[in-house]
């Protein structure tokens, strides 16, 4: 008996009654498939995952006698009329109870800074200003207001650089792309410059892959202090962002540099 979910969400609580026929007595099932009950035929399948099958199998022995009854001959042997030959009892009845799965409801701002100018030089009187040679810093802030968790290792951040700007690369004095995660509440989230932080010389941007890899096809080493070859960055924090149960509502901010060609 194959079971299958084709609804939007998991199912969990899942129960199928299948009586076996009374020549029959119920021998083994494999455990990966549930618990089952002989006396009733009510199998306790447990969850099934959405858009999957599970399958139950049953091994049952015929009972010594005739006719699929319990009285058994002196021979000892399984007469051929003991085959299953009872159709009324061969159906299922399946009680699904629909679990409603939280989501993640994510909100992401990102902001501008102009840092440095060749002319004004940081400021602050007069401003730094947006001219050839200037440096920006951005911020994005990503904030989860869902109650449902993001999945582990699928938070991913993309961001192209545009043809008139190189991006600030150079590891000397520390990571060049910073990740800031918050406390209170935790956001769940892990990282790693060397291990979360993947760049692409293509244009328009590679596609993604599946987690835990989903930076996988951005394979570029950049290089130098400010890489003017960078189109675009690909940032892959690792673990869950936590889901809210605020407000405050888990969040985390990255921020990076490009230089105004």
């Amino acid at each position: 008996m194959t079971i299958a979910t084709n609804g939007p969400n998991d199912a969990t609580g899942v129960l199928v009654q299948d009586a076996l026929h009374s020549g029959l007595t119920y021998s083994s099932h494999l455990a990966s498939q549930g618990t089952y009950t002989a006396a009733t035929g009510v199998w306790n399948v447990g969850p099934v995952v959405k858009s999957a099958t599970k399958t139950l199998q049953i091994t049952a022995r015929p009972n010594i006698g005739t006719g699929g009854t319990n009285v058994p001959n002196t021979a000892g042997v399984a007469t051929a009329d003991q085959a299953d030959t009872d159709a009324s009892n061969n159906s299922a009845m399946i009680s699904i109870t629909p679990v409603a799965r939280p989501l993640p409801n994510l909100l992401v701002v990102k902001s501008s800074t102009v840092v440095s100018d060749p002319i004004n030089g940081s400021g602050p009187v007069p401003p730094p200003r947006s001219i050839p040679g200037a440096v920006i810093e951005y911020t994005v802030v990503v904030t989860n207001s869902g109650q449902g968790a993001v999945d582990s290792n699928s938070t991913v951040l993309t961001d192209a650089v545009p043809a008139t700007m190189a991006l600030y690369v150079d590891t000397g004095s520390g990571d060049p792309i910073t990740f800031s995660c918050s406390a209170v509440p935790a956001c769940g989230l892990s990282f790693s410059y060397a291990a979360n932080v993947k760049y692409t010389n293509t244009s328009p941007l590679p596609a993604l892959l599946a987690p835990p890899n989903a930076c996988g096809n951005f394979t570029y080493a950049p290089g130098g202090s400010y890489d003017a070859n960078v189109r675009g960055i690909c940032i892959n924090p690792a673990g869950s962002l936590n889901g809210s149960t605020g407000p405050p509502d888990p969040q985390f901010t990255i921020k990076y540099r490009m230089q105004i060609n």
